[in-house]
């Protein structure tokens, strides 16, 4: 009787490979299939991958594309072919010429002369200095005037003025009042597109029409949009071994000469330049 007892209590291992055993005899041949819970593989992250409609992104893809292929036409000197305004020149030489006032602005006043900052337009660019030179010595002119100065841009030049503490003695200012209209009757682009930081343009965002920022987020992604090159103004500077595109490399030396010789002012050449006599 205590035989038969010992022999029916087997240990764990033993039943646990008797019933391995067993399970493997009730297997079918061949390779066993394991089916796995959708749970297990299935996330929500895959049925957004599947749900999304990947034609979406080609309105992306194409304007990626306009982007790269608009800036191929401003590599090496293919501008000169098809710019047809040189003003861009006068802005970036206002940030030279503030370096160059505030280093004036550094000696003494009883050794320097007073310093006059003139803000205009087009008409006060082509001021002479040596009007100045003439009838009023103690006096050195800085002129900021650019090519459709408008308010905008005095208020931007005046703040970096106050960022770097430069005082000048007098600050003229000649503006355009055809800019200062609700209604602007000149391009406003001009200034914010070659004067301004985007960061002003935020900061006074409300201050500027819907049209004239949504331009200038146009003009400033798409080059070709702010300058429109035209294949027939490139085919004409072509001509002649790029005679065209010398003579606009010529008149843009020209014209940062001046700019850098007369304190940001470009006079008129000799001969053309209409008496001066503001008095």
């Amino acid at each position: 009787m205590s035989k038969s007892k010992k022999n029916n209590s087997a240990s764990p291992d033993e039943k646990a490979s008797d019933v391995s055993a067993k399970d493997l005899q009730q297997r079918p041949a061949g390779p066993h299939k394991q089916t796995l819970s959708d749970s297990l593989i299935e996330t929500s992250q895959d049925l957004a991958v599947r749900s999304f409609r990947w034609y979406l992104l080609f309105p992306v893809l194409i304007f990626a594309l306009a982007f790269v292929l608009d800036k191929q036409l401003f590599i090496w000197r293919f501008p000169d072919y098809y710019l047809r305004t040189a003003s861009y020149i006068s802005y970036e030489h206002k940030i030279q010429l503030m370096d160059e006032m505030e280093l004036y602005l550094r000696i003494p006043p009883d050794q320097r002369k007073k310093v006059l900052v003139m803000f205009g337009n087009s008409r006060t660019t082509s001021f002479n200095n040596a009007y100045i030179d003439a009838n009023h010595p103690d006096w050195i002119l800085y002129n900021f005037s650019v090519p459709g100065g408008t308010a905008d841009y005095f208020c931007y030049m005046l703040e970096e003025f106050q960022e770097r503490n430069l005082r000048p003695d007098f600050v003229f200012f000649a503006v355009t009042p055809q800019g200062m209209n609700a209604t602007p009757s000149i391009a406003m682009d001009e200034v914010m597109l070659n004067g301004l930081s985007t960061g002003f343009i935020l900061r006074n965002f409300t201050r500027y029409n819907v049209s004239d920022v949504s331009n200038y987020a146009a003009k400033e992604l798409f080059w070709t949009y702010q300058y429109r090159p035209k294949l027939k103004v490139i085919l004409e500077r072509w001509k002649n071994h790029s005679e065209g595109a010398r003579e606009l490399r010529y008149f843009n030396a020209i014209t940062q000469y001046n700019l850098l010789q007369n304190r940001g002012s470009v006079p008129y050449g000799d001969g053309n330049a209409p008496e001066q006599n503001p008095d």
